[in-house]
């Protein structure tokens, strides 16, 4: 058994941009601080790939949207939101909302944990989370080096479970409240395609499968992947029902994301390029019943889940270990004050997400009838500034409230029924 050197602070559990981002934080206030994950980095992950303009902002405070910009992300400017039934729309984000990127996971996630070991955490990868005991008093950890019979144990003053939507320490922890209910798997590739001749990602909305691309890299070569100088990387996601095509997802995944791909881009599919085979994940609804409790706090994904669009689901992983970093230090400074502190923080999440939550779930739901996604969706093609502000708050910058406002619904109609919107074909 091998103790760690120095017991930490704070033990974070996931390197991801949640555990990576609060362990920076920690570190740069001097706290000890050490992060384990079992991967190694850098690392790809399955994920649509697109930070939103709230986590734009939220980098920008923690003074980390430069060491994010240094990986070369693709500026986006909103979203083309199209149907099966046919109606599109197109929603920008807006004056005051600022810009998406279109980011890789696997440099985006690198860099930030790059950023935590240059605050003085201490990172451990390739390890795997054996054992977490909790009890009343400092928490006994064991894990295991992946691939060898070292073994670890640490007693840190906390334990941070930032590992994701099957978290180990939420589940540890006694704190996921309930299974799945909406059931849903994704897939996630990288394409070769043309570069963009717009600065907008797309997304197809409900029937059998729900389909995003957005650039993530502009004509450059990645060797790793085989790519070509002058084309870009794009992301592709498909969300799908595994009830309804577990076959295809065991047989033919393939098939099934050129299938979406066709879906979402009849006219321009056939011009990109698969690189490598695809990523899974799913099911996205996670929810937990505390996000903090005694000496265990949890970020991110680990916090609580529902399948987001538009880069929620980063926005929530960096605001929720803003959130966290200053009750923390506190706590932990005042140890008399840490209960206070760890309750702080559980209402502050659940004021920050539930909002944006509701919302989703609403959209969900309107999302399965395909008379509702028409109608919806018609709308929006009609009034500029009802797509912008829909946008705008799944970007995580204006308020839900802000759907009931005069000024979302003010510009005059666009065409008449049935019409698509204005520039529909947008592949240069």
């Amino acid at each position: 058994m091998t103790p760690a050197t120095g017991e930490p602070d704070v033990l974070v559990v996931g390197g991801g941009p949640a555990g990576s981002t609060l362990a920076g934080l920690l570190g740069a206030g001097g706290l000890r601080v050490t992060l384990v994950d079992r991967a190694r980095f850098p690392r790809e992950k399955a994920c649509g790939e697109c930070l939103n303009p709230g986590g734009v902002a939220t980098l920008e405070r923690l003074g980390l949207l430069e060491t994010v910009l240094a990986t070369r992300p693709v500026e986006l400017r909103g979203w083309r939101l199209g149907t099966p039934e046919g109606p599109s729309a197109v929603g920008h984000f807006g004056s005051g909302v600022g810009h998406a990127l279109g980011i890789r996971r696997g440099a985006f996630d690198h860099a930030l944990l790059d950023r935590a070991r240059a605050s003085g955490v201490r990172v451990l990868e390739g390890f795997h989370l054996q054992g977490l005991e909790l009890g009343r008093g400092i928490p006994l950890v064991r894990g295991r080096e992946v691939g060898s019979d070292r073994v670890w144990e640490m007693q840190p003053r906390i334990v941070v479970g930032a590992d994701g939507l099957r978290s180990v320490v939420a589940r540890s922890a006694g704190a996921r409240s309930r299974p799945a209910r909406r059931i849903k798997a994704s897939l996630s590739w990288h394409l070769e395609g043309p570069p963009p001749t717009e600065p907008l990602g797309h997304l197809l909305l409900g029937g059998p499968f729900t389909s995003g691309l957005a650039p993530v890299a502009r004509s450059a070569p990645h060797a790793d992947e085989g790519s070509v100088p002058g084309r870009s990387i794009w992301s592709h996601t498909v969300v799908v029902d595994p009830r309804r095509y577990a076959d295809r997802l065991r047989a033919d995944p393939e098939g099934l994301g050129r299938e979406a791909l066709h879906a979402l881009l009849p006219d321009d599919a056939d011009r990109f390029d698969p690189l490598g085979p695809p990523r899974a994940s799913g099911p996205f609804d996670s929810p937990v019943r505390w996000a903090a409790r005694g000496r265990v706090l949890l970020v991110g994904d680990a916090a609580g889940y529902y399948d987001p669009l538009t880069g929620q689901g980063i926005y929530r992983a960096l605001r929720s270990a803003e959130l966290a970093a200053p009750l923390l230090r506190r706590g932990l400074d005042a140890p008399d004050t840490l209960a206070a502190m760890m309750q702080q923080y559980d209402r502050s999440i659940r004021r920050a997400f539930t909002p944006g939550r509701r919302i989703q779930k609403i959209l969900d739901r309107g999302l399965d009838s395909p008379l509702l996604r028409r109608f919806g969706v018609t709308i929006l093609s009609r009034r500029a500034a009802g797509a912008d502000t829909l946008v705008g708050i799944t970007g995580d910058r204006l308020s839900p409230r802000a759907l009931f406002t005069p000024s979302a619904w003010s510009d005059k109609a666009l065409g008449t029924p049935g019409e698509p919107s204005p520039s529909t074909h947008w592949m240069g």
